[in-house]
């Protein structure tokens, strides 16, 4: 708003004098002066940067920096996907969706309104991230993608990881983003 805007557009629409805006409070350890970052301190918020919320040593990145080719044999179909958005896969006779779970931990599968496959998708980061030694570093370079299989309903689905952003909870890692390839087989034949 302030950059397309304004300041004036910016205090209005704050509900502040425009005096104000330069006695907002900076972010923790923060150089940034812009009137918006501190709009959202003021407000009690703050951005939570690229990794998501935490303290940096909470962040991590990690991916597969060589040419690799992906093993597609067994599978019908394979495209790339990005993580959260992962979308559908498929034909004009026969598609899925894959999209993450209510809880981030797992990927479900679904034809139609049926989930046919629910790849657990903590685990699998959980024990790579643990045989890579992921847990001291905020950036690391994985020895080979994350990959997740499951089968059900007739149709065989491989999940492949190159890519991952996320922080650390107590609970295990949250992924909060990736990219790589989604690969299905099984989709029914076009009827002719």
């Amino acid at each position: 708003l302030e950059e397309t805007h304004g300041r004036a557009a910016l205090a209005a629409a704050m509900g502040v004098s425009l005096d104000t805006l330069p006695g907002w409070p900076l972010a923790d350890g923060s150089a940034d002066h812009a009137p918006a970052s501190r709009a959202l301190r003021a407000l009690g918020l703050e951005s939570g940067g690229l990794y998501g919320p935490g303290a940096d040593q909470e962040h991590f990145q990690a991916n597969v920096q060589t040419n690799h080719s992906i093993d597609v044999g067994g599978f019908d179909l394979a495209r790339s996907i990005s993580y959260p958005t992962l979308g559908s896969i498929g034909t004009a006779a026969d598609s899925l969706i894959a999209e993450v779970g209510s809880d981030s931990t797992t990927v479900l599968i679904r034809h139609g309104a049926d989930t046919v496959v629910t790849l657990g998708l903590r685990a699998a980061v959980s024990a790579v991230l643990a045989s890579d030694t992921l847990a001291q570093s905020i950036r690391s370079q994985l020895s080979a993608p994350i990959v997740l299989e499951g089968a059900g309903g007739g149709y065989r689905v491989r999940l492949i990881l190159e890519s991952i952003t996320g922080h650390h909870l107590p609970s295990g890692p949250v992924i909060n983003g990736g990219s790589g390839y989604l690969l299905v087989a099984g989709l029914k034949p076009l009827r002719r």
